[in-house]
């Protein structure tokens, strides 16, 4: 849904008047982030897209992650690339200019060595790039992986090929979003009543119907930048904080010809929340990262 309108005919359709001033107060909206409906090539310098290999600006070299001691992750060792993101590509969808309106945002975690134990995982394990210079990026080429990254035994889908998920171009368009993780304020008060919790499940289903089904494995994963993130237990690191990218795991069967094979662990959701004063600096230093279980 693209206009509060709508998602207010939805309150109004589903029964849940009695919230529907809180509702549409929490009405935030979001840049949604889907595959092309034509499959596009995505390996342009710049160019947006889910997977594949980094375009690192010169001098700045793969990051990395160090001091985690699970799993092998106990040395200074290559976070995976998720994502780059080609700001001037959203910038028509973002309502309220809180992004910047060009550049390029890299999004790297370590998403596939089962170390993301906790709702809110250790720093270091996730770094974001900002760069404003798109005329001085060079394709990056996989780092070389010490022997107890190359895969873990207990999961051994959970490294993707060559360090690098499948590469796919990406489409964005606007949608509006709620908060539904229980512990927002306004959730907990719907949720209280089995009526109102009913009515708020199917309000989900019409504001997100690719979910309608109850198998987690048909959904399409759900990728966003700004508004409310897609968390049923979690709401974010604090209420001021900005979702800077979300990313869901791409674990439909069989898996559409164009999109990305992303994967978190366990098929979870990776969010990425910068604060509002950062975000208006330009300063992507200091990134908190939320992850979720399907």
């Amino acid at each position: 849904m693209e206009t509060k309108a709508e998602v207010m005919k939805a309150v109004a359709a589903v029964g849940l008047n009695e919230f529907a001033a809180e509702i549409e107060a929490q009405i935030w909206p979001s840049i949604r982030i889907s595959y092309p409906e034509q499959p596009a090539p995505a390996s342009g310098i710049g160019q947006s897209r889910i997977g594949g290999l980094p375009d690192l600006p010169i001098g700045v070299e793969w990051p990395t992650a160090s001091g985690y001691d699970r799993h092998h992750f106990d040395r200074v060792d290559p976070l995976l690339f998720l994502a780059q993101i080609n700001l001037a590509d959203v910038t028509p969808y973002d309502i309220h200019s809180l992004l910047p309106h060009s550049g390029l945002l890299l999004f790297f975690a370590a998403s596939w060595v089962n170390v993301l134990s906790e709702y809110r995982v250790s720093q270091g394990l996730w770094r974001v790039i900002y760069t404003e210079d798109l005329e001085n990026l060079r394709p990056a080429s996989p780092p070389e992986l010490p022997e107890g990254l190359n895969d873990d035994e207990d999961y051994p889908d959970n490294a993707p090929t060559g360090h690098a998920f499948r590469s796919s171009a990406l489409a964005f368009s606007l949608e509006m979003t709620i908060p539904q993780a229980f512990e927002h304020p306004t959730i907990e008060r719907i949720r209280s009543t089995e009526k109102d919790n009913e009515a708020f499940w199917d309000l989900k289903k019409l504001l997100y119907p690719e979910t309608e089904d109850d198998l987690p494995i048909n959904h399409p994963p759900t990728h966003r930048m700004l508004g409310h993130a897609q968390l049923d237990q979690v709401f974010s690191p604090n209420s001021n904080s900005i979702l800077l990218l979300q990313l869901g795991s791409e674990i439909r069967s069989p898996r559409p010809a164009d999109a990305s094979d992303i994967y978190w662990e366990f098929g979870g959701t990776g969010c990425f929340f910068i604060e509002p004063d950062a975000l208006r600096n330009r300063d992507f230093s200091d990134i908190e990262f939320v992850y979720e279980t399907d």
